[in-house]
């Protein structure tokens, strides 16, 4: 019976978009050489002794990295092998017809005899996505998990790997659209994607720019005062008190040294003469004059300056405390100008 050409057309766009999906699957081909090749070689044993011991995932990896190196029939082969055991069957069963491809080319109507067996196996196990798009969009984007599904593919089975997988439908000007779902083997499952929904959109003229926060403006001459005395000159007349009383203190010890220099002074006269002071107690006499006379200058100099400084400070803060004029303008852009007077007498 001669098919339809209508069916001949679904045919070829099924065998396109499985196309699609191999060119995914299979690495790309790669310039051998003779290291290459000793290195596929290896990686080739290494992926067979892992498959025998049921380590499929390094298995596999170990096929796809030689088969990378070089393309041999029967690396792909062992590759399909790998994956359909490790259950990914929709990457093997796609792998088997590259391979059987190779080995019509080949001529190595073993491999070709392997490759149909286990695609005719596979087949009815696959798990399809048959998906369909109600109302399509300019620029849209479907993708199922990882992979693009191009425009032409709408409306065909296409073969997944058993597993979770999230559909996302994306187009310039609309909300996008995602669906989650399981694969499971021998399930045909339908997704229609909706109409996209247009993302909100505000008329030019009703549209105006969110108002900005106008800024305060502070203006203070001299600086705010508050109702009571600030901290700092407060301190300030604290320190001067205590500075003043320790002035004094100094001034009055000074004048005990000075006391005692002249009284030592006066011994010493008597004991030694008008000129010169020989004697052993005259000199001591005379020494101890000398040193008493020293304290009681640095004492009472040092007292005349803290008690000067006390001095200065206390008539100082006293004049900036009696007479305080503030002024504060605030601006505000909603409530006008307010100003703010505080007076201190």
């Amino acid at each position: 019976m001669i098919a339809s050409s209508s069916h001949v057309v679904q045919v070829l766009r099924s065998s396109l978009a499985v196309a699609a999906i191999v060119s995914l699957a299979l690495p790309a081909a790669a310039q051998g050489s003779p290291t290459d090749a000793a290195a596929a070689e290896a990686l080739f044993r290494a992926g067979r002794e892992l498959m025998d011991q049921g380590k499929y995932t390094r298995a596999c990896d170990q096929f796809k990295a030689s088969y990378e190196l070089e393309r041999a029939g029967g690396t792909l082969l062992n590759l399909a092998l790998c994956h359909e055991k490790e259950g990914r069957i929709a990457t093997a069963w796609l792998e088997y017809q590259q391979a059987e491809a190779d080995a019509i080319r080949d001529q190595r109507d073993d491999r070709e005899v392997f490759a149909q067996e286990h695609m005719a196996a596979l087949r009815p196990r696959l798990p399809k996505i048959l998906l369909t798009v109600d109302a399509p969009v300019p620029n849209m984007a479907v993708k199922v998990g990882d992979f693009e599904v191009p425009p032409a593919s709408f409306g065909l089975e296409l073969p997944f790997d058993p597993g979770t997988y999230e559909v996302v439908v994306e187009a310039p000007g609309f909300r996008t659209w995602r669906r989650s779902f399981v694969m499971k083997e021998r399930s045909l499952l339908p997704i229609s994607v909706p109409p996209l929904q247009p993302l909100p959109k505000r008329a030019e003229s009703e549209w105006q720019p969110a108002p900005r926060p106008e800024p305060v403006h502070t203006e203070r001459r001299p600086p705010l005062a508050a109702d009571n005395t600030s901290s700092a000159p407060a301190a300030l007349r604290t320190s001067a008190w205590v500075g003043g009383a320790a002035g004094v203190a100094l001034v009055g010890v000074g004048s005990y040294f000075g006391v005692r220099a002249l009284q030592k002074k006066s011994e010493a006269d008597d004991v030694c003469g008008p000129d010169t002071c020989e004697g052993e107690r005259g000199s001591a006499l005379d020494a101890e004059a000398h040193d008493a006379a020293i304290k009681a200058n640095l004492l009472i100099g040092g007292g005349v300056i803290l008690t000067g400084l006390a001095t200065f400070t206390l008539l100082w803060t006293a004049e900036d405390q009696s007479s305080q004029e503030s002024v504060a303008v605030e601006t505000n852009a909603s409530d006008g100008v307010l100003a703010t007077y505080r007076m201190r007498w």
